[in-house]
Parts: structure tokens; sequence; C-alpha cells
């Protein structure tokens, strides 16, 4: 994790790096240090609740298309996944927060949340049933997936969720704990 050291980091900055530091719970990308999850398309995701954050569908969640980070912020990727969904299904808060945005967006309905960490989660389509300026809990309903304009094209119908800090997108997955319980194997067992 680098830290932004310098004369302008605030002590809010101090304690949120310190916090993560001694969580460590989250894998690490070496290429980025930012949190990442690996999953490959039509792969199935446990939607166990991790570090109090919650899967947005009920599970299992089932990725159509993962989280690709460009190599740099103006080149293309995918900033976010794209869940199974079918029109019509509740969509949670994934964790605790203050509702920044609920309406249409470029054709779409949309909801983002800031959550108390700091982070940005945000969900489309959607048939928003919040306003902004309302403050959610994990699991509190915020919409439904909408019909008509789609991110995911409209076949199949998706959820596109998507995660921030500050202006660096995160892999949303990485709010779940998508990792088996740790299994001990005998010396004889071991992988190379």
């Amino acid at each position: 994790m680098r830290l932004p050291l310098g004369p302008t980091m605030t002590l809010a900055a101090l304690i949120q790096a310190t916090v993560s530091l001694l969580a460590g719970l989250e894998p690490q990308s070496a290429a980025s240090g930012l949190p990442e999850a690996r999953v490959d398309p039509g792969q199935q995701v446990a939607s166990t609740p991790g570090h109090g954050f919650r899967s947005p569908l009920t599970s299992p969640l089932s990725v159509l298309e993962p989280f690709r980070p460009p190599a740099e912020d103006w080149m293309t990727g995918h900033r976010g996944v794209d869940l199974a969904a079918s029109v019509g299904d509740g969509v949670v808060a994934s964790g605790p927060g203050l509702v920044l945005w609920a309406g249409e967006l470029a054709g779409r309905g949309v909801v983002s949340v800031l959550h108390t960490d700091g982070r940005r989660t945000t969900y489309e389509p959607l048939a928003p049933v919040v306003d902004a300026g309302d403050h959610v809990d994990a699991g509190d309903l915020i919409g439904r997936v909408a019909p008509g304009a789609s991110h995911c094209g409209g076949v199949p119908p998706c959820l596109h969720w998507g995660l921030r800090r500050g202006e660096v997108y995160l892999d949303p997955l990485s709010l779940l704990s998508t990792r088996g319980l740790p299994r001990l194997l005998p010396l004889a067992e071991r992988p190379p």
C-alpha cells in the first residue's frame, strides 16, 4: 500500500491508511497495491459479507463480466462487475452510507452510495426507491433492476456494480469474502 506521505496528508488519511494496513485482510495486487478478486466470467461467487459489506443481490452471484481496470485512466476497461440479474430483482446497499445520487444518468437509473469508510459504490440500471441524502444500512433496498437501456445491452439483463475510492476504481468483489475456508494439507500433498 502506498501512503500519501507529505505535508498535505491529513490526520483522517493517516488514520484510514493505518486501519487499512492493520486490517491486512484483502489480497493485494503487486502491480497496483489495490485489492483484487480474481473471478472469471460465468463464475459464481459466494455473497458472504466481508468486512461489514454484503452482496447487492441474493446469492449466488454469477459474474457476467469481471472487473478489468484500464492500464491508464483514459483507456478503455471495465470499471466494475456485471452480475446476472432479472428485471425487477431487488438491489440492496452493500454497506452503510449516504445516498449521493439516485436518479437517471445517461439514460439509465443509477444509485451511488458513499460509505462510512470513504469508498463509493454504484449500481445500475435501477429504478431507485431511495433519494439523494437518504442514509442506508447494509442490506437496505435501494432499487430494483430496471428494464430498457442496460449496461449489458439487455440480454441477459445485469446489474453493473462499481466501487471507487476517490478517483481510483476498485473491484467491488473485494468487498465480499470470496475466499473459502483455509484447508491444511499434509506435507506430501503440498502443491508445487
